[in-house]
């Protein structure tokens, strides 16, 4: 139990380091994005081809709108952290809730640096899925199970008027 207890603490405070650290070192990069008002454009490589003119890739952008809002999701992810690890540091499962964490984050940096409208609805999926596991992260107790549901139900019908958003302006600009 000890050895449980103390491999948990370390997980902790690792990825509290490790998310600290890319915190201060987005503060580092202010300067680029506001002030020089770069932005990078990120193309990681083609997801999937519509016919042969249209190809759907991985495409990243940052330029300082959407700057603002990784420092925004990553400062809130560090007091999400500290407040976790003071509420849930004696859970018998905080490595899962810890793998949670971390794929929400990573999903909502996805959603906001997203290059392109598929980027964007892959994102907000990511983001949907992540709120149901953090949602029923007490997987035995049906009252989590039923919140999670009528949450996963929501999005699913929100995420119909998105999709449709995406073929209509995919219809219309290409």
């Amino acid at each position: 139990l000890h050895f449980i207890l103390i491999f948990s603490l370390l997980l902790y405070v690792l990825n509290f380091i490790s998310l600290f650290f890319f915190w201060v070192s987005l503060l580092y990069q202010l300067n680029f994005f506001f002030l020089d008002n770069n932005f990078i454009y990120l193309n990681v490589g083609k997801w999937f081809s519509i016919n042969s003119q249209t190809k759907i890739n991985f495409d990243f952008f940052i330029d300082n709108v959407s700057f603002s809002f990784v420092v925004l999701t990553t400062s809130i992810a560090v007091f999400v952290y500290l407040y976790a690890f003071s509420y849930f540091r004696y859970e018998p499962h905080v490595d899962k809730l810890l793998i949670f964490l971390n794929l929400f984050v990573i999903s909502m940096i996805t959603f906001v640096i997203s290059g392109n409208i598929f980027m964007t609805f892959f994102g907000w999926e990511l983001v949907g899925l992540t709120s149901f596991l953090l949602i029923n992260f007490w997987i035995t107790r049906v009252s989590t199970l039923k919140a999670a549901f009528k949450a996963f139900v929501f999005n699913k019908f929100s995420d119909m008027f998105f999709l449709f958003f995406c073929i209509v302006f995919f219809n219309i600009y290409g």
